[in-house]
């Protein structure tokens, strides 16, 4: 999403990110995220194959390749949302998902905290409000085999997104707590 307004005074800097998705695991398959800091732009390019993924990253006109291990069922920044999208909480109900950013690996524990009406530019919703914490775990997942260190969770940032009451539970609203700059919003601005 392009940043805007007085938070692109504070932080010169735009992401895009886009994924295709296998249409019945609803898992990604492959994901591209673009960044401009400070107009210096970053590209990264991922592709998911079982419990591995490829990453090519272009920065600074060099480019850098690795293959992760990953577990299974693991989602990318932006699929997870497809992944929400499709569950059935009930308040007070929790589901967990490993997320891989192309550079860490995740753990996002979703609950379902309360109903809500939510209202946006697309108009008013009854909407299933939904807590994200997302967690940084050290030493990257999988350990090796025989290895008996824990994984050491780190919270990293929060998201709450409110879902609707409809055929599709369409996402309204986002609201991401990132821990060093804070909280950015969006919007459902139309339905098509």
């Amino acid at each position: 999403a392009a940043t805007e307004g007085v938070f692109r005074n504070l932080y010169e800097f735009d992401n895009a990110f886009s994924a295709v998705v296998d249409a019945d695991t609803l898992r990604p398959l492959r994901s591209k995220l673009r960044r401009v800091i400070d107009g210096d732009e970053q590209l990264t390019h991922m592709r998911y194959e079982g419990r591995v993924v490829d990453v090519v990253n272009q920065e600074h006109g060099k480019e850098k390749r690795w293959t992760k291990s990953i577990e299974g069922g693991t989602s990318d920044a932006i699929s997870w949302i497809l992944w929400l999208q499709g569950l059935d909480l009930a308040v007070g109900e929790t589901a967990t998902i490993p997320l891989y950013t192309g550079v860490n690996h995740m753990r996002l524990t979703a609950t379902a905290q309360a109903w809500e009406s939510v209202t946006v530019p697309a108009g008013t919703y009854r909407t299933l409000r939904i807590h994200c914490d997302l967690h940084k775990w050290s030493p990257d997942p999988p350990l090796p085999a025989g290895q008996a260190t824990e994984y050491q969770p780190r919270k990293m940032d929060e998201v709450d997104i409110w879902v609707a009451d409809d055929a599709y539970r369409t996402p309204v609203k986002l609201r991401i707590n990132f821990r060093i700059i804070g909280d950015v919003v969006a919007n459902l601005v139309r339905r098509r």
